[in-house]
Parts: C-alpha cells; structure tokens; sequence
C-alpha cells in the first residue's frame, strides 16, 4: 500500500513511489528501445525500387490505386493514407513511403514482444526477447523493404495474444479483438490463413476449456475478422474476379513451385533451416533457438497457454513453407520470418531457466547467451545495412560508363528493369556481332545452378544451368562481388561476360569487390 501511494520528500514536495519511478524507468527503457528500432528499420532505405522485383509495381499500385490481389491490401492501404497526407509523385518516394510502413511494423513487433515477454520472462528478459528481435539481421534487413511480411507477422503475434486472451476469458469483448486481430492479419497476407489451423490445434490441445464452449463466441470474432477484411479490401466488392484471380494465383503458386521444385524430403525438411534461419538470424542463434524451443515441446506442461499456442504457431508456420515447394530464389528468407520472433523467445526463455539454476555462472551463462542474442547478429546487421545503398549492382554502372558497347543485362543487375529475364536464353553466337557484354546476377543464375545438385527438377532447370556454365567458361569475365555478403534482395554477385573474347579454358573471372564493410 505504502509502495503504490507518492511519498513526501524532505522539502515537502511529493515525490513518485518507488514501484511508480521504477514503472517510469521502465517504460522509457520500452520507449527507447522501440525508437531506436524504428531509427534501425530506416536507416539506408533510399536505395533504388529496382533492386527489389515487387517493390516497383508496389509503388504504382499506391499511386495509381490499382491492385492485382496477389497479396491483400492493407499494405498498399497504410502506404496509400500515407501518401495521401504528404501527397508524394516521386514513385521512388512512394516506395519509401511503402518501405517505412514495414518499418513501423517491425517497430510495432519489437514492442509486442516485450509485452509478451515480460510478464512471464521478467523485465530483463522482455528486454532481451525485444532487442534480439530488433537487431535480427533477416527482420532489420526486410523491414526495409516494401513488402507484406513484417506487417503479416506483427498482426499474427497480435492474433496469438488475442487468442490467448479469448481462450483463458471468453467473453465478447476478447471475441471481438480476437476477431480484429484475425481481420488484420488476413489483410496482411494470405499466408495468415495458417492462422485457422493453429486456432483449431488450440482449441484441441490448449484450451481450458471444451472447444465447444468457444463456438459462439468464436463465430462473431469470425464475423468481425470477415467484416474488417472487408473494409480494408473494399475493392474486392466491385471486381471480385479480380481478387479470385490474384487469391488462386498465389495458391496455385504455393504448391506449383517457383523455377526450383524444392521437396521437404529431399531437405528432411532442414531447407529453411540451413538456407533461411540461420543466416537470417546467425548460425549460434538459429540451432541455439531451435533447440530451446524443442526444449519448450518437451515441457509443455511449465508453459502457459499463451506460450503453447506460441509454439504451435512456429511449428505450423515453419512446416507449411517447408511442405509447399515454392521457395523462390533468391529471397525464400523472408517466408520464415514469422518464425523468428518466437524462436528468440524461447531462446531467451531457456537461457534465464539455466542461469537461474546455475547462481555461480550465472554471469557467464548471460554473457554467452548475450553474445549470441544481440552481439553478433548485431554486427552482421550493422554490416548489412551499411551495405544497402552500396549495392553491387552500382558498380556495373560504372564499368559500363568506363567500357563502353553494346549489353545484355537479366535481371537483378542494374538499378533499372533488366533486358531480359535471364541471359541464359540469349545465344551468344547469335548475338556476338551485336553485343559485346552480358550482365549475369546470382539471383538468377544461383537458382539454376543450385538445382543442378537437386533432383525431379523441371528440364529448363539443367538445361539453364548448362547454359549459364558455359557461358562462363567459355568468355573472359569481371566478376563483381560484395566486400560482405549478398542478402534478400540486396547486393548479388554480378559476371560481366565479354563475348569479344572467347577462352577455350575456364581460368576464373576477375574479381573484384564492391561496397559494404569486409566481413
């Protein structure tokens, strides 16, 4: 009572209680945290539309107030508010408007986070859950860019809180944020649709009650869901083909394959693992994380019901993307990111049970854990945001400025829209008297011959990749690459092919280096 009530000071003034200045401090810990998150999340993100391949079209679909249904539209419907109030043209302007909308996403997120963190972890460990989440390299790096993810997973968290809330209270009041909560994250992505699946697991393995005792209450959250989908999609009212069309396209796309046919089996269903999570999150990180939330499965019983359906969550998320075979080069990355923000969790979770058993190390245990958590993932992210506006794809500018002629460029390899889609289909014999160079980006020709070494590939996949390696053994090449590492969408490895000098040897292109900070 003494602690809740404000306690004069020796002059007479009043002073706040302890718990109430301890609250403060708190809060403006939050505070600055989260606003050196959003600082993070914008840093460098001016560089060019082109680099990413959705990112153009995104920014016509805001100006123009247009829509292809492939993705829902409260991306588009942010960015287009937004630019309604500072009236942008530029649509290279319009794309930073789109890009700071993911930017606020992601800073919503780090915040989420340390609400659902700290009043199960403790304050300390909230902290920890909400900085490791806003210095993981692949939320930084995806933050910048003009996509759905971001805000696809902060409305999912949001979902998960929500239906914790619903399952431990029901009560119209929890039904109806529940159903607010479902609404944004469909309108986020359709990717949220696993969202049903995991509210069925819950009502199955972790309500406290009969599933059936939800059924009423969970048919309005559904109306309200429906209701605020549609009002965010309004335009699916008057052309209804096509949001059909854009809606099937991408189910299509999700069990046809993207170029790759890429199989669980073939993975033992590790794909993600080894070719998202970890350099997305970093190689301590991503088995350190993976194995505490295995840790968490073989201990339901110690978590709470928000924590299992947290778990179910990262289960599901993380077995649908490896099942479906489309995982298209070169950013299948960021189709895990829903995923990370719960492995941090119960990474940091872990880690706090084994150093409050181990009083003695306990300050080593934390100095391990925090140089896995933020320390090194902090330092790959620093790196890879300084090198977001020194793209390699610069550098072929000023070798075509220094080396005039004739070019083919695919695409991925200069800051404007590439000639054609993939070099690969030019014959150089055809061309030679034409054009002097071709431009070749690895995310183009890394697909094809990354499926060189995978099997029951379509034809065009080995075909291409034959293609390709002839090419670059049979000329002269500059090969140009990052000083630190190609990551999403930003800095590939560029071949700058001279077709005026054919070589009967592979002797290696030179190399050289371009932008970044040497790893």
């Amino acid at each position: 009572m003494a602690e809740t009530r404000e306690a004069a000071s020796s002059n007479g003034t009043m002073q706040p209680a302890p718990a109430t200045r301890r609250r403060m401090v708190e809060w403006l810990g939050v505070l600055a945290l989260v606003l050196g998150a959003a600082a993070l999340f914008v840093t460098n993100n001016d560089f060019s539309r082109h680099y990413h391949s959705d990112e153009s079209n995104k920014a016509r679909f805001t100006a123009e107030l247009v829509q292809d249904f492939k993705h829902p539209l409260l991306l588009l419907q942010a960015s287009r508010l937004v630019n309604a109030l500072v009236q942008a043209e530029d649509r290279q302007a319009i794309t930073r408007i789109g890009r700071s909308v993911s930017a606020a996403a992601a800073s919503g997120l780090v915040l989420l986070m340390y609400l659902l963190a700290r009043p199960r972890l403790g304050i300390a460990a909230g902290f920890a859950v909400a900085a490791g989440v806003a210095l993981s390299p692949i939320i930084v790096i995806h933050a910048h860019y003009f996509k759905e993810d971001l805000l696809l997973t902060l409305f999912c968290y949001l979902s998960l809180l929500a239906l914790a809330r619903f399952l431990a209270e029901p009560t119209r009041r929890t039904a109806l944020l529940l159903g607010v909560a479902t609404g944004l994250a469909l309108s986020s992505h359709y990717k949220s649709l696993i969202l049903a699946f995991v509210y069925v697991l819950a009502l199955v393995l972790v309500a406290p009650r009969p599933a059936r005792a939800y059924v009423r209450l969970g048919l309005q959250a559904a109306a309200a869901a429906a209701v605020l989908f549609l009002i965010v999609n309004y335009p699916l009212l008057w052309d209804p083909a096509s949001f059909l069309k854009g809606f099937f396209f991408e189910g299509e796309h999700a069990l046809s394959g993207h170029d790759l046919r890429i199989s669980p089996m073939a993975h033992l269903f590790s794909f993600h693992l080894a070719n998202s999570l970890i350099p997305g999150m970093t190689l301590p990180l991503a088995l350190a994380a993976v194995a505490a939330s295995l840790w968490a499965a073989l201990n339901l019983r110690r978590l709470d019901t928000a924590e299992r359906i947290l778990l179910l969550f990262i289960a599901t998320a993380y077995f649908v993307v490896e099942l479906s075979p489309t995982k298209p080069f070169p950013d299948f990355q960021r189709y895990v990111i829903p995923v990370v923000p719960g492995l941090i969790y119960f990474f940091v979770k872990l880690l706090s049970r084994i150093a409050a058993g181990q009083p003695e190390r306990k300050k080593l245990i934390l100095g391990v854990g925090a140089l896995m958590l933020l320390a090194y993932p902090g330092y790959v992210t620093l790196n890879l945001l300084y090198a977001l506006d020194r793209d390699t794809r610069e550098a072929v500018q000023a070798y075509v400025e220094n080396n005039p002629g004739a070019y083919v460029f695919e695409w991925y390899t200069r800051p404007g829209p590439g000639t054609v889609r993939d070099i690969s289909a030019v014959a150089p014999d055809a061309y030679r008297s034409e054009h002097g160079f071709y431009v070749a980006s690895s995310f183009m020709y890394g697909r094809y011959l990354a499926g060189l070494g995978m099997p029951d590939q379509p034809p065009a996949v080995y075909a291409k990749a034959g293609r390709y390696a002839r090419l670059f053994s049979g000329f002269e090449c500059v090969e140009i690459r990052p000083r630190f590492r190609s990551f999403a969408f930003s800095n590939p490895v560029l071949r700058i092919i001279d077709l005026r000098r054919p070589t009967e040897q592979a002797s290696g292109c030179e190399v050289r280096v371009h932008g970044g900070a040497q790893e």
